[in-house]
């Protein structure tokens, strides 16, 4: 092994891991105890990769002790670091992930953790985009190793593995079927107890699928894991069992399935151990760590280097050290197949090296003869229009396939753009090899300057491998200036009921612009002989930047209509002004015929029917599945495949089980047997297969669900300067408890109410948590069930995180309160059902700016908590209040208003919550009511209040078709 270059690093620190980010930035990241806030500091040293120079070193922490161990590159070219802080968090240590840019600049940071002690010890970017994080939970009390799936700041999911049977995590590696595969020391309770060596797989979720156990009778450790080229894996490490004597390096190679193919040993009479291992271009295999093996007596140890076959054959090994112990603790194989490695030398000395095997370096720059064979394809600007604006960070990608017959080796992106500053892109990017028949998808990472001139960037892209260049090619790049919303109609449908005389209209609308829209409505005009059986006033609310809203209009033609056409006007108002007009023709005697001459004929075969007798189909759950005979003069495939449901043309990404036969060819006809599997609405589903311009005959397939129950659970903790919260729990609470039964939305509603001062002390108010989490594990709350929780209370932020005070909260004593995210959030998210909950608390809402306000903290919690829902009472910058005359909360006062189908009335005229009058409260139309009541019960009740009140619930959590209450007639 020849050294390139060593760094020293200062004694006070220590690396854990070593990656190479694209740009050729080496990431060392650790632990020092020098120049810190105290304790220790989390480490980042960015370090140039030919020429070991430090570009930045940089701490992160807080007084307490901080460790990374850590570090991936994201796609658009940011760093995130991983590991354990104790300066902050819930428990004495927790797992830690922070964002930086290039330079190591702070973004976010994020902890993730119990009250016990938690660390995050190996991290790996997933193909997606996501991160996989691997350490350990609660001291191991709730499992040995925990996983996580990280997504941006949120977790997607957190699973803990073991129960005493994995004593260590010693390495981390990614299946090549999408699942997670760690290594390390068994536990007390694995089949042979301590001293062995486990190997287990993860499925993509998370959920452990195997565990192998690797032992010879007496010690044995494992220290790294890797993926190899065939899909398996090996494992380095050491063990006492075999070999020349004392410790001895263990290498292990196993199937992709975990089934031991062979292990070798390596090392002398004395001990020696391999604390990582790589895998050369040539598929043989490098390990380093230790030796006190390099000659007889030796009193100190040496680095040691051992470097085999494919097959784990010895080929050589070398020991490097001084006069004092040498080591080698980590390494990275770096693009070029050169190698960096982090060791303490001489004792007390911590370096960073890169080595080289000149026979490594050798195969790295050989080949690069016919390369005619390149292909590029999939050029794709990640944004949210394939177009990037002001100061905006995002990346390019393509896919490379190598159709050549030579490896492509070193091989290097670089970008230069002839057009300007006003965008930047990584200049060079250095992507190790692009293997003979591989494909390879390329990220370069992006960044737009704040001030720019609308129009295109011409890049230029040139390909090469080691110095030679092998393919050269232009693309243009968009940039334009931020553009105001602009709401479009972009589709519409006229689909007829197969059950009545109704006709349907569904619009689509688009707003096309970078910033939100105001408020907007859609109001529809008919001609003389058609009549609205729905609403021909239809809000819309805020539709988002570069999102779409879909609308329905029925209407039904009276015997007065005699006309073939009939013209219906449609108009979208957005703050009260019109900014659309657009009219649709109805063709009152259009219909599809089911077949077109000379064109693809689409046949139902399953169900059939032309053998029922019927298309119409009753559903229980919420897919459904279905067969077809498609027979087509020309061959087709599933991309020329479409499925339309209620006449909108369903994303291909929801199908999880299409298939299509191969053809069965005659008379110059091609028979193919269709299969798909698609979801479905409650309700009624028009479904319908396209083939090119062909429709097929519609299916109605009805879709009742199981029943729900519906479990409530209502709050109200006394305070000495609120009056009603306790009776604003008692009304909710009562106002649910005729809501079940035979012809009622529910099957059976549970009512749980918690008002007196021992049923709203902390601790109570987290048991009734707990209770909830057991009745989901003891299976008395099912998937389909609805669980909502009401809390009338305080609400304050400690340390950037949002408490709900309990009777009897002391400020002295902030930490002793109900934390919304680990009391309520947490617990609650194992019960898979749909939650909602409503939270009447001061200084609730949606803040619009700094996380001061309660609404940033929970928008930000529920974002981490799928499939809850939050409903706060008031803005961030507001207070909600109760009044004397309406004997509760204004929040509470308007709920009830809307149960009991008050006619309420404001200054633009007299309103309902149930708008569209089919007796049925939806989660829209609550959420549209309390946003009007409520300004106008404090306005009237409260008129000095020196604030407003307008509730709030997270647009993204807004499920406006949840049907939650059946008013009362």
């Amino acid at each position: 092994m020849k050294i390139e270059w060593e760094k020293s690093i200062d004694g006070s620190s220590k690396i854990h891991a070593v990656v190479e980010a694209t740009n050729g930035y080496l990431l060392a990241v650790g632990e020092t105890s020098s120049k810190t806030k105290g304790g220790s500091d989390g480490l980042l040293i960015i370090v140039d990769h030919s020429s070991g120079q430090i570009i930045h070193e940089l701490r992160y922490g807080g007084s307490k002790d901080d460790v990374l161990n850590g570090a991936v590159q994201t796609y658009d070219g940011r760093f995130l670091l991983a590991g354990s802080t104790n300066s902050s968090g819930e428990g004495s240590s927790d797992a830690w992930v922070l964002l930086v840019d290039e330079k190591g600049e702070m973004l976010w940071e994020k902890t993730f953790g119990t009250k016990g002690k938690d660390e995050c010890l190996a991290m790996k970017l997933l193909a997606d985009g996501d991160v996989l994080l691997a350490g350990t939970q609660n001291n191991g009390k709730t499992g040995d190793v925990w996983l996580a799936k990280l997504h941006d700041q949120t977790l997607v999911w957190e699973k803990t593995l073991g129960n005493s049977e994995f004593e260590t995590l010693g390495g981390l590696a990614l299946a090549t079927d999408g699942g997670y595969v760690f290594c390390g020391n068994t536990g007390k309770k694995a089949e042979k107890g301590t001293g062995d060596i486990y190997l287990a797989k993860a499925d993509a979720n998370g959920d452990l699928k195997w565990n192998k156990v690797f032992g010879e009778g007496s010690w044995e450790e494992a220290l790294d894991l890797i993926a190899t080229k065939d899909g398996g894996f090996a494992i380095a490490g050491l063990t006492k069992s075999k070999g020349a004597g004392d410790l001895d390096c263990w290498l292990i190679k196993t199937s992709r399935d975990g089934f031991r193919q062979w292990d070798k040993t390596f090392g002398g009479k004395d001990a020696d151990v391999a604390n990582t291992i790589l895998q050369g271009s040539d598929g043989g295999y490098l390990l380093a760590g230790n030796s006190k093996s390099q000659r007889s007596g030796a009193r100190f140890t040496d680095a040691y280097f051992v470097k085999t076959t494919s097959g784990g054959e010895l080929e050589w090994e070398q020991f490097m050290g001084k006069d004092r112990d040498d080591a080698v603790k980590t390494a990275y194989q770096l693009h070029n197949g050169s190698m960096v490695f982090y060791a303490t030398m001489d004792g007390n000395n911590h370096n960073l090296l890169r080595l080289s095997d000149p026979q490594t370096l050798q195969l790295a720059f050989s080949g690069a003869r016919d390369l005619a064979d390149l292909e590029v394809s999939e050029f794709t600007i990640h944004s949210a229009d394939g177009t990037l604006t002001p100061g905006q960070h995002s990346y390019a990608s393509f896919v490379l396939t190598n159709k050549s017959d030579v490896d492509l080796n070193d091989f290097r992106v670089a970008v230069d753009n002839r057009s300007g500053a006003d965008l930047q892109a990584w200049s060079t990017s250095f992507l190790g090899a692009l293997e003979k028949d591989a494909t390879m998808t390329v990220r370069i990472p992006m960044d737009v300057a704040k001030s720019i001139n609308s129009g295109d960037q011409k890049l230029d892209f040139n390909l090469s491998s080691g110095n030679r260049s092998v393919k050269s090619f232009e693309k243009t790049v968009t940039l334009r200036t931020l553009q105001p919303a602009a709401l479009l109609i972009t589709d519409h449908q006229f689909n007829q009921s197969g059950r009545s005389d109704e006709i349907t209209l569904k619009v689509k609308v688009q707003n096309t612009g970078d910033a939100s829209s105001g408020p907007a409505e859609m109001r529809f005009t008919l001609p003389n002989g058609l009549k609205a059986t729905s609403s021909t006033v239809m809000p819309m609310g805020v539709v988002g930047a570069h999102s779409q809203r879909d609308m329905s209009f029925v209407f039904l033609k009276t015997p007065q209509f005699s006309n073939p056409v009939a013209s219906i006007s449609c108009v979208i108002l957005e703050n009260g002004t019109e900014s659309v007009r657009k009219t649709f023709d109805y063709q009152t005697g259009s219909g599809n015929s089911g077949v077109i001459s000379g064109g693809p004929i689409l046949i139902w075969t399953d169900p059939a029917p032309h053998e029922t007798g019927t298309n119409k189909v009753r559903k229980s759950d919420d897919h459904f599945e279905f067969k077809m005979t498609v027979v087509s003069p020309n061959p087709i495939n599933t991309k020329n495949i479409k499925m339309k449901v209620n006449g909108i043309e369903m994303d291909g990404s929801k199908f999880n089980e299409e298939d299509l036969s191969p053809p069965r060819i005659e008379n110059t006809r091609y028979t193919y047997t269709y299969r798909n599997k698609i979801p479905l609405q409650q309700g009624s589903n028009r479904v319908e297969v396209v083939v090119g311009d062909q429709v097929s005959d519609p299916l109605e397939v009805e879709f009742t669900p199981q029943r729900a129950n519906l479990f409530v659970l209502s709050i109200g903790p006394h305070h000495e300067d609120l009056q009603y919260t306790a009776k604003d729990a008692m009304d909710f609470g009562d106002a649910f408890k005729d809501q079940g039964g035979a012809n009622a939305l529910f099957n059976q509603v549970f009512v749980k109410t918690l008002t007196t001062p021992e049923e709203t002390n902390m601790m109570a108010i987290k048991q009734a948590m707990f209770d909830l989490a057991y009745q989901w594990t003891d299976g008395q709350i099912k998937p389909n069930d609805v669980l909502i929780l009401f809390f009338s209370s305080h609400g304050k932020i400690v340390e950037n995180r949002f408490k709900i005070l309990q009777t009897g909260y002391n400020p002295k004593y902030d930490r002793l309160t109900v934390d919304f995210k680990s009391d309520i959030l947490e617990t609650l998210s194992p019960i898979n059902c749909k939650k909602l909950i409503f939270l009447d608390a001061c200084h609730s809402g949606g803040a619009k700016e700094g996380f001061g306000g309660v609404s940033q903290a929970v928008v930000e919690l529920a974002k981490t908590q799928p499939g809850v829902s939050t409903l706060t009472s008031c803005g961030s910058t507001e207070k909600s209040y109760e009044n004397k005359s309406w004997e509760n909360g204004a929040f509470t006062e308007a709920l009830l208003n809307a149960f009991n189908g008050t006619t309420c009335s404001d200054a633009t005229g007299q309103f309902q919550a149930d708008k569209d009058q089919d007796g049925i409260l939806r989660l829209g139309e609550l959420y549209d009511f309390l946003r009007r009541r409520v300004p106008e019960l404090v306005k009237a009740e409260v008129p000095n209040a020196p604030t407003s009140q307008t509730p709030f619930m997270p647009e993204s959590e807004l499920d406006k078709q949840l049907p939650l209450y059946i008013l009362k007639k």
